[in-house]
């Protein structure tokens, strides 16, 4: 396995665990915030998706960075749909998901930098190799 395949399956995984943690989360009837969390939800949310999505976007190229978060905002939408169906302590919230969509949009912006520093910097490197 090269060195691009196993970053690319380390990446699938703890992809994995962490959406599969906030999955749990958002549709458990027993898990609750502790008492000093109370009042932060939407701050939590923020920072949830925000860590799920640039572990997902961090390396993509430019392009696909918007994809990542597109879907990524459907995922954010159908947890917050799914929770008053699946569970009986739960409720939809429009803000949840203005929340959520607040985090990927941060982690999206900073991944679209990222991959323009780098675009940048293979450019430069490119032309300098070529004098």
């Amino acid at each position: 396995m090269s060195m691009s395949q196993s970053s690319s399956a380390l990446h699938v995984a703890l992809l994995a665990g962490l959406s599969s943690v906030a999955a749990v989360f958002a549709l458990s009837d027993t898990i609750r915030l502790p008492d000093a969390l109370n009042g932060h939800d939407k701050a939590l949310h923020v920072v949830a998706f925000f860590v799920i999505s640039i572990t997902l976007m961090w390396r993509a190229r430019a392009r696909m960075v918007a994809v990542h978060a597109l879907l990524l905002v459907g995922a954010a939408i159908s947890l917050e749909w799914a929770q008053p169906l699946l569970t009986l302590t739960r409720e939809a919230s429009v803000g949840d998901v203005l929340a959520s969509a607040a985090g990927i949009g941060a982690a999206a912006l900073c991944a679209a930098l990222a991959s323009a520093a780098r675009s940048g910097l293979t450019r430069r490197a490119a032309a300098h190799s070529r004098r």
